[in-house]
């Protein structure tokens, strides 16, 4: 529209050029530069308007998106933001680089990790003792990457979930347990008594992986018949700390007896230092997998695995 007024303009003053610029309505008269002036102004005009537009575009785009402007690429981000969840894990991977770009954008990127070295590059499908020590590894240095939480059933049938430390795993029998340790006194070995099923989360900050162990729970005491169990347990004692040790020397608040922190062995060592054997009341907890649900919220990539005998089926799944 501007260069057709432009050329209408141009017209009228090489006609005459006493006529002004805009003579549809009144105004002072304004002389009007030479028909070739005009011409040449106005091609000097489309040109440069051309030669901008395909130098141009691309980066007034990116000036409008950064001050926030609906641009093209905006646009594009929010509508696959929007795709549906039938998206490979490939789609699903720009879905987040794309929502990156947008601060204001919520979502499961406000939970992810931001650093692009972290992120998958597309579907892999491996098993999950691979991918724990993966997460292991990445989260050794994070103060309580090794909290989890375990779930028990209780006799009303009801779960009851509370934080443990995880101690590593144990290789017997062909299987592979996740190890932790308990007090006899505690409520969770009267209700794995009764309904030994459990399930652990653990939940990687560091790369933003969540980990759902299910399986059966077992509890190792002094006297367990399995004489390798037995010997993992005391191992697992030698390796606690002196304060850890100490707690399992407390009595119950409603039992008189001890009342001084000076009966309690200090460290759970003798006098020259060594550690004393486990009390009775020490126990190591085992859970042995059979059903591990694994979900990287940075794509949205989940995977089932599934124990099958002494193999593990894996299962990619969406959601």
């Amino acid at each position: 529209i501007f260069f057709r007024h432009m050329a209408v303009v141009s017209d009228r003053a090489a006609a005459d050029p006493t006529l002004p610029l805009q003579s549809d309505r009144p105004s002072a008269a304004v002389p009007s530069p030479a028909p070739s002036c005009s011409r040449t102004v106005l091609v000097i005009v489309m040109v440069l308007g051309f030669c901008g537009g395909l130098w141009g575009v691309p980066r007034v785009t990116s000036l409008w998106a950064n001050a926030g402007i609906a641009s093209a690429s905006a646009l594009r981000a929010a509508a696959v933001r929007q795709a549906p969840l039938w998206m490979t894990p490939q789609h699903q991977t720009s879905v987040v680089r794309n929502s990156a770009e947008d601060p204001y954008a919520l979502g499961m990127g406000d939970i992810a990790a931001s650093d692009e070295e972290s992120r998958p590059n597309g579907l892999e499908v491996k098993p999950w003792m691979v991918r724990i020590d993966k997460s292991i590894a990445k989260s050794r240095k994070t103060k309580g990457g090794n909290y989890v939480q375990l779930a028990t059933v209780d006799e009303h049938g009801r779960p009851r979930v509370r934080t443990v430390v995880f101690r590593g795993f144990l290789e017997h029998g062909g299987r592979v347990a996740m190890k932790m340790i308990t007090d006899a006194r505690s409520d969770k070995v009267t209700q794995i008594g009764k309904n030994n099923a459990g399930e652990m989360v653990w939940w990687f900050f560091k790369s933003s992986e969540q980990y759902r162990v299910s399986g059966t729970l077992q509890v190792v005491g002094p006297t367990d018949p399995d004489v390798d169990l037995d010997i993992a347990r005391m191992q697992q004692w030698s390796k606690l700390t002196d304060a850890a040790r100490e707690q399992f020397y407390w009595l119950d608040a409603d039992v008189p007896g001890r009342k001084s922190k000076a009966d309690i062995p200090d460290g759970g060592r003798d006098k020259d230092g060594n550690v004393l054997p486990p009390p009775d009341n020490f126990l190591l907890m085992l859970l042995w997998p059979e059903d591990v649900d694994y979900l990287r919220l940075r794509d949205n990539y989940r995977q089932v695995d599934r124990k099958a005998g002494d193999e593990w089926d894996i299962t990619p799944v969406f959601p």
